[in-house]
This record gives structure tokens, C-alpha cells and sequence, in this order.
């Protein structure tokens, strides 16, 4: 049952790319094959190749000691809110996590390392690898190659300024496909954060989601070559094969974990405000439901749960789970993948199967949401103002594109569990 319930998700989705394609006779179907292929090959390796799932272990024990020591220091500043010791005896100790002081923290942590190992050459070698392997497997461009292996690490507007000299030049299938990768990926800054969160439902959360990053580049390329193929366009893309990475411009190590520092300030009050304003509107659409006369309350997670609930079935989720699987993917894209995440690892997700855990911290790994879709619309218009009305175009098809290369990831991970 499984086998053909997650095979009839993955023929929905090739029939759902071919209706949506742009020029039908012009999908490169065997890149399409590699690409999948290349999914399947990456999931094996990092899931079931037993010297691979040791090296994300230790990978995942590390992320277990930055939030401990991220911890100690937040509690020295912040004592009892930020999980230091109590003062008083606490009548109601599931209250005590307070997510501004618990966890946001841990992003300026992240975001200073990133910067150092930046500075360090370190993360632009790795970039370089994963670019030539996707060039590779998938025949793709340099810029695209580069850009999409950034996303691997750095969010939706770090990525497209790795190649920023040569995005006018890219082309719309080029553009297409990198837009999707940023919004298939989460950076390596909240992807620790996001473990955190999930780590207290499914094992080795930070292992899981490196792997669905990682899955979900070839699977955010194939898509969006096929919806817009790459022979349909008139502006040539960029055949240098030999594109170096710009350096972040930081003299000193310490210079360079000071910039990570302001820059992951920087993230925290923006995620901080985003979450707060977007909360408020979810209330509000609660309220306005809620004088609908029902035998039981309509709210928009119930209502997403719904309408989503057979597409999470076709990922491999029962269908018990489905509809609270529903809510949990329409959360992340109205809302944003870090609340989604918080369900998860909270009540919503505590109820579920430990299958249905897992096949969720994939597909809700992406940055495909409305609050994305605007951030990169106004980054890259201000970056190619030539090409607003084509950037707007792309950025809003990506919502769906992005959702679609996370499910896909889900999908094929749901084959193997």
C-alpha cells in the first residue's frame, strides 16, 4: 500500500509539472530522470549508508552542545526566562520555554560561525563541490550550479547574491530554477534552529534536515526546467564554468564574527516581528471565522488541513495524520516553516505517528511561504530593476514550485521508511 500510495503521488506530480509546463515538448526528460535518480542515490547514501549516518550523528551531537552553550550564555544574561534556575517554584512548568529567549538566541551563534568559516574559505569550498556535482549530474550553468548549492546554506536573497554579476544575464529558466532552490532550502543558520525545535519528536532532526536540503536542490531544478524549459528563452546564460565566490569583505576572523553577529541580529528581529504580525493575522481570520454559525469552530489551520490533507497522503503520511498534516504544511505557507516547525515539536505534532513525524520535518523544509515570496521579490527587483515584472512573475510561481520540490523530497524519503 505504501509503495503505490507515495507512486500515485509521484505520477500526480509528473502530471501536474507536464500541465504547468510552459512548452510541454521542450521538457528535457532525461534530465528530469537524472535528477531523481540523483535524489534517490542522495537518500540512500545519507539515510541508510551506515559510516554517512554516524558522520550526521556527530553532526546532530554538535548542534546539541551550540544549543547548550547558547543556553548557558542567554541564561547568564537573562537568568530563569532564557532556562537558568528559578527563583520561585513554578506552578505551571510547560510555560517556562519562552521561544525569544530559547531559541531564537541560537541564530546569533549560527550566524557568527557562518560568518568566521566564511572568512575561513571553508564554507565556499564546500559551495564549490555541491555546485560541480549539480553541474554534473544535471548539465546546468555555472551561475545556477553555484547559486543553487548556496542555498544549501544561506538564505533566499544570500544565495542570488553569490552570482549577483551575473543574474541580468541569467536566463528565465536559469532564474526560474534558482528562485525555486532558494525557496526548496533552509539556511544553515535556522536549520539549527529548526532541529532544536524538532529534535523533541524525530531523532537526529539536524541529519534529517541536512539530508532534505541536500535532496531537494536536484528535486527544485528538474521542477522548475520543467515548467520552464530552458530552450524557450532569448537571453543567453552565463557559460563560464570557472566562477569563483566573492569574499564577504571582513579583514580579521574577528571582524568577520562580528559582521555574523549584527547579521544574525539582524535575522532575529525581523523573524521576531514576521512572527508576531502573521500570528495576529491568523487570530484575526480565527475570529472572523469563528461567527460563522458551525457545529464546531472554523479556523484557517482546520480549514488548510482539510484542503490539504490528500497531497500530505500522497507523500507516504496516513491517512489518520493527514488532515493534522495538512495543518502543518498549510502553516508553512501562510505562515512561515519555523511555526510549522514549533507544532511539530509541540502538541500537534506530538499526536502523530513517528513515520508521519519524519516525512513532515521533510516536507516542511523549504522557504516557500508568502512572507518569502515578498522578501525575494523586493531583493532581486532592487538587484534587476529591468526585470521587475518578470521577478514578480517567477517569485510567485516559485511558492508553488518550492512546496512541490520539498513534497517530492518527502515523497521519495517516505519510500524508504
Amino acid at each position: 500500500m505504501q509503495y503505490f500510495q507515495v507512486g500515485l503521488g509521484l505520477l500526480i506530480l509528473l502530471a501536474s509539472l507536464y500541465l504547468l509546463s510552459e512548452d510541454r515538448k521542450s521538457i528535457q526528460w532525461k534530465m528530469l530522470g537524472f535528477g531523481f535518480l540523483g535524489q534517490i542515490i542522495i537518500a540512500l547514501l545519507l539515510l541508510k549508508a551506515p559510516l554517512i549516518s554516524q558522520g550526521l550523528g556527530f553532526l546532530n551531537h554538535g548542534v546539541q552542545v551550540l544549543e547548550a552553550v547558547t543556553t548557558r550564555a542567554t541564561a547568564f544574561l537573562f537568568g530563569y526566562l532564557a532556562g537558568g534556575i528559578s527563583p520561585f517554584e513554578s506552578v505551571r512548568p510547560e510555560s517556562e520555554f519562552i521561544v525569544a529567549f530559547r531559541v531564537l538566541p541560537l541564530i546569533l551563534v549560527v550566524s557568527a560561525l557562518s560568518a568566521v568559516l566564511y572568512h575561513w574559505r571553508v564554507l565556499p569550498k564546500i559551495i564549490q563541490i555541491l555546485a560541480k556535482s549539480m553541474m554534473a549530474l544535471l548539465k546546468i550553468r555555472a551561475p545556477l550550479g553555484f547559486g543553487s548549492a548556496a542555498a544549501f546554506f544561506m538564505g533566499t536573497i544570500e544565495a542570488p547574491l553569490i552570482v549577483r554579476p551575473y543574474l541580468a544575464r541569467m536566463s528565465r529558466s536559469d532564474l526560474f530554477a534558482l528562485i525555486t532552490c532558494t525557496m526548496a532550502t533552509i539556511s544553515g543558520s535556522v536549520m539549527v534552529l529548526y532541529a532544536g525545535v524538532v529534535g523533541k519528536v524525530v531523532d537526529l532532526a539536524l541529519a534529517h534536515m541536512l539530508t532534505a536540503s541536500l535532496i531537494s536542490i536536484p528535486a527544485a531544478i528538474i521542477i522548475a526546467k520543467a515548467w520552464i524549459p530552458d530552450h524557450l528563452e532569448e537571453i543567453e546564460g552565463a557559460e563560464d564554468n570557472s566562477l569563483n565566490l566573492p569574499s564577504q569583505g571582513t579583514g580579521s576572523t574577528l571582524e568577520a564574527l562580528v559582521r555574523g553577529t549584527l547579521d544574525g541580529l539582524d535575522m532575529v528581529l525581523k523573524i521576531t516581528a514576521i512572527i508576531i504580525v502573521l500570528f495576529a493575522l491568523v487570530y484575526l481570520g480565527n475570529e472572523i471565522l469563528a461567527v460563522i454559525p458551525t457545529k464546531t469552530p472554523l479556523t484557517i489551520e482546520g480549514i488548510l488541513g482539510k484542503l490539504l490533507a490528500p497531497i500530505m497522503w500522497l507523500t507516504g503520511i496516513v491517512w489518520v495524520d493527514a488532515s493534522s498534516a495538512g495543518e502543518l504544511m498549510g502553516t508553512k505557507v501562510v505562515l512561515n516553516e519555523f511555526v510549522a516547525y514549533l507544532k511539530l515539536g509541540g502538541q500537534l505534532g506530538e499526536g502523530l505517528l513517528p513515520k508521519s513525524q519524519l516525512i513532515l520535518t521533510y516536507a516542511l523544509c523549504g522557504f516557500a511561504n508568502l512572507a518569502s515570496v515578498g522578501i525575494v521579490v523586493g531583493g532581486l527587483t532592487s538587484m534587476m530593476p529591468d526585470r521587475s515584472k518578470e521577478v514578480i512573475e517567477l517569485c510567485t510561481k516559485s511558492l508553488v514550485s518550492g512546496n512541490l520540490a520539498t513534497l517530492l523530497t518527502a515523497a521519495i524519503v517516505g519510500l524508504m521508511v
